[in-house]
């Protein structure tokens, strides 16, 4: 290649990772001596309090719209936009909602539309064992293998409204589907009513969580 090529040829390869609640920007040098190439993380300038601009190895994945009345003026000014019409970052995740509402509303839900749709597809071919058993070998798994293996790598510092509020809910709301399942009449069973009663407790947990923290 000559040098005339080797100029306009491309220097990096980057990668951007879009997580649900962090971004990271990466690259790699595609000429690079060594081998393997080092893999660099590129850190993303963003306001992490009002006023304030540094750089960060992460960007949180989090956009806010303040109040007009709630930043003074320049407090969201970036280097590159003075007046940016809506705020991201570590300061948007501060000022916003936090990850533990993110957390039991909408990850919770993207994270078990299939346990749904397994246990829809089983409930209308009448294999109901299938339903509930998918369902509670999921939650196993969640409690056991998922949070252990996260604890096991980093241990895990949980809010207080986790202990005070969340994990009371849910496991209020096991022992009352293990009362609504329990065989009193030889006829263990969930009627539509009590189907729709525990739907109607979600959509309620869930308003109430969201309201108390918009």
């Amino acid at each position: 290649m000559s040098s005339e090529e080797h100029s306009s040829a491309a220097r990096y390869a980057v990668g951007i990772d879009l997580g649900t609640t962090n971004c990271v920007l990466s690259y790699v040098e595609l000429h690079s001596e060594q081998e393997p190439a080092p893999h660099h993380v590129m850190p993303i300038s963003q306001l992490t309090s009002p006023g304030s601009v540094e750089e960060k190895s992460q960007l949180p994945s989090f956009m806010y719209q303040a109040h007009e009345a709630e930043l003074a003026q320049g407090d969201t000014a970036l280097p590159w936009n003075a007046t940016p019409d809506t705020i991201v970052g570590a300061i948007a995740r501060e000022l916003g909602v936090g990850e533990v509402v993110i957390g039991v509303t909408l990850v919770a839900v993207a994270t078990s539309l299939p346990e749904l749709a397994v246990s829809l597809a089983s409930a209308l071919k009448g294999e109901y064992g299938l339903a509930i058993g998918n369902i509670v070998g999921s939650n196993i798994f969640n409690l056991l293998a998922v949070i252990g293996v996260a604890a096991a790598i980093s241990p895990v510092t949980l809010e207080h409204s986790v202990l005070s509020l969340h994990v009371f809910v849910m496991v209020a709301f096991t022992l009352i589907l293990f009362a609504m399942t329990y065989d009193y009449d030889g006829k263990s069973e969930l009627s539509r009513l009590e189907g729709t009663a525990l739907l109607l407790a979600f959509v309620a947990y869930d308003y109430y969580v969201v309201s108390q923290n918009i």
